[in-house]
């Protein structure tokens, strides 16, 4: 597939914020694709840099915050010019954030929110667009739309918001969803059915979707590909079947060991000790190496570039697990 038929495409992305102390570098480096109808996870704890990444796609960086370097294209056009992200941002790429009540004005009812979006980026009449707003409530699964419109937001559960939120974001027919940790702020059962809504719409649409996300155990079944992101990096990628069964990097074996699992019987779940490194201080060596099992002298002085391992998989470790071995930098590859 030649570039230019990517849908969204990241190359080399750096993000910093200048604080008082020093230049957090939230994101170094990052570079990856997204095409028609695919689906792709950027999974990592807290702190990683996988929001500042959504909100970069988006061209929602603000100040002190900026792209530092790289590129961001959509369908070839670039986002870092503001005028052609502000055309394309809710029309042909669409968000759900995590927190749906912070997405949502409280003083105005649902049918308000939705149409102003749909009146905004297409063009349709106010009455055109309730009715549409309407079908697209019943296609997220709110029963007696009419009504609902009506409503305003506090007048729903933390499930149905989000699905107004979904709903919202389907409005103008966009070809990528990015959902950016869609179901932290929800208990264990609608989260379940969110996901589902999600990996539905998802394929029923065609639309190709960005899942921002902490937890492994989310994109199981959402998602084809996985991006594995720590400290601002990405140390791993592959599909879900590649990384969930043999992961090479031991910050992936990490998350895997502390997400919950029912084939599995544990006393208890493993935590990955230590803490996320200060982005404001980045030096050499892999920022993984405090916390890491497997590090060696090596690891600490040389950093690890990402490197193809087999069809669709890459890493970026000195001492990976499964018995691969880790390259010089100086003899190949790169980031993927």
């Amino acid at each position: 597939m030649n570039r230019s038929d990517h849908l969204l495409e990241i190359r080399n992305l750096e993000v910093v914020f200048p604080t008082r102390e020093g230049t957090v570098q939230a994101v170094r480096g990052v570079s990856f694709t997204v095409d028609a109808g695919e689906s792709l996870a950027v999974v990592g704890e807290s702190g990683s840099g996988k929001s500042t990444l959504a909100r970069a796609a988006l061209g929602l960086i603000e100040l002190p915050g900026r792209i530092a370097g790289g590129e961001i294209l959509w369908r070839g056009r670039s986002l870092l010019d503001k005028r052609v992200a502000r055309r394309i941002r809710g029309r042909e790429i669409s968000m759900v954030s995590q927190d749906p009540m912070a997405s949502m004005s409280p003083i105005l009812t649902i049918g308000t929110q939705m149409t102003e979006v749909m009146t905004r980026h297409l063009d349709i009449g106010r009455r055109e667009a309730f009715t549409r707003a309407g079908d697209l409530l019943e296609k997220v699964g709110i029963p007696d739309p009419g009504r609902r419109l009506g409503q305003y937001p506090f007048e729903f559960s933390g499930g149905m918001q989000q699905r107004v939120v979904i709903a919202t974001a389907l409005s103008c027919d966009p070809m990528m969803l990015i959902a950016d940790e869609p179901t932290t702020a929800l208990d264990v059962t609608t989260q379940a059915q969110i996901l589902e809504l999600i990996s539905s719409l998802q394929k029923d649409l065609g639309l190709a979707l960005l899942l921002i996300t902490h937890d492994l155990g989310v994109v199981a079944g959402a998602c084809d590909l996985l991006k594995v992101l720590y400290a601002g990096e990405i140390v791993e990628s592959g599909t879900a079947d590649q990384l969930f069964h043999r992961p090479h990097h031991p910050y992936t074996a990490a998350l895997l060991g502390s997400t919950p699992r029912l084939d599995v019987k544990a006393d208890r779940l493993m935590a990955i000790e230590g803490h996320p490194p200060d982005l404001r201080h980045v030096g050499g060596g892999c920022t993984f190496t405090p916390r890491c099992p497997h590090a060696t002298t090596r690891c600490a002085s040389a950093s690890p570039v990402l490197q193809p391992s087999g069809v669709g998989r890459a890493y970026a470790c000195w001492n990976p697990l499964n018995g691969l071995q880790g390259r010089d930098p100086s003899h190949g590859g790169g980031r993927a």
